[in-house]
């Protein structure tokens, strides 16, 4: 019904531009706040800020980076401690964007090999990389010998990663 249409706009600009926020006192749990200026910057998986959320829920940006006049300010969505095909499918369902930043866009992100697999090769033992670090569903290849590792071999490996990561020893 059109009446449910604000409710349904604010709420749409609550999941996109919303921050979430830690209340203060016991029993409050978390709360989502809107803050205008904060929420006109953009995502990179290689910010140049980092924001912190102070005691009286207001944010604080702070440079990690020089930052010239023009450059445009950056900051994190999320947690950039994961690798590119966790981090782009999050980014896709919570913001409903892909992000194309630097580290995203190379399969190496950055040098780091964060998402780099070990070549399957017995003597090889070189980085896989994904073929199109921007699509999820490229198959990968070694950067030492060019062996190519198809995609269903490669979320195989990465389940059971999970798997192995998820039990306790």
């Amino acid at each position: 019904s059109s009446s449910l249409g604000p409710i349904r706009k604010a709420t749409g600009i609550l999941m996109t531009n919303g921050t979430s926020l830690q209340l203060p006192g016991r029993g409050f749990g978390v709360g989502i706040g809107l803050f205008p200026v904060y929420a006109m910057g953009n995502h990179s998986c290689i910010s140049n800020t980092k924001t912190i959320a102070t005691s009286d829920l207001k944010l604080e940006i702070i440079a990690q980076t020089k930052i010239s006049a023009g450059d445009e300010i950056t900051n994190p969505y999320m947690s950039t401690d994961k690798p590119t095909y966790i981090r782009r499918p999050y980014l896709r369902e919570k913001w409903f964007f892909d992000c194309t930043c630097p580290r995203c866009s190379d399969p190496t992100e950055l040098g780091s090999h964060m998402s780099s697999l070990l070549c399957s090769r017995t003597k090889c033992k070189g980085p896989a990389v994904p073929s199109l670090p921007l699509d999820n569903q490229s198959d990968w290849v070694c950067q030492s010998c060019g062996t190519v590792i198809f995609l269903d071999r490669v979320q195989s490996v990465l389940e059971r990663a999970a798997q192995l990561i998820a039990t306790p020893i």
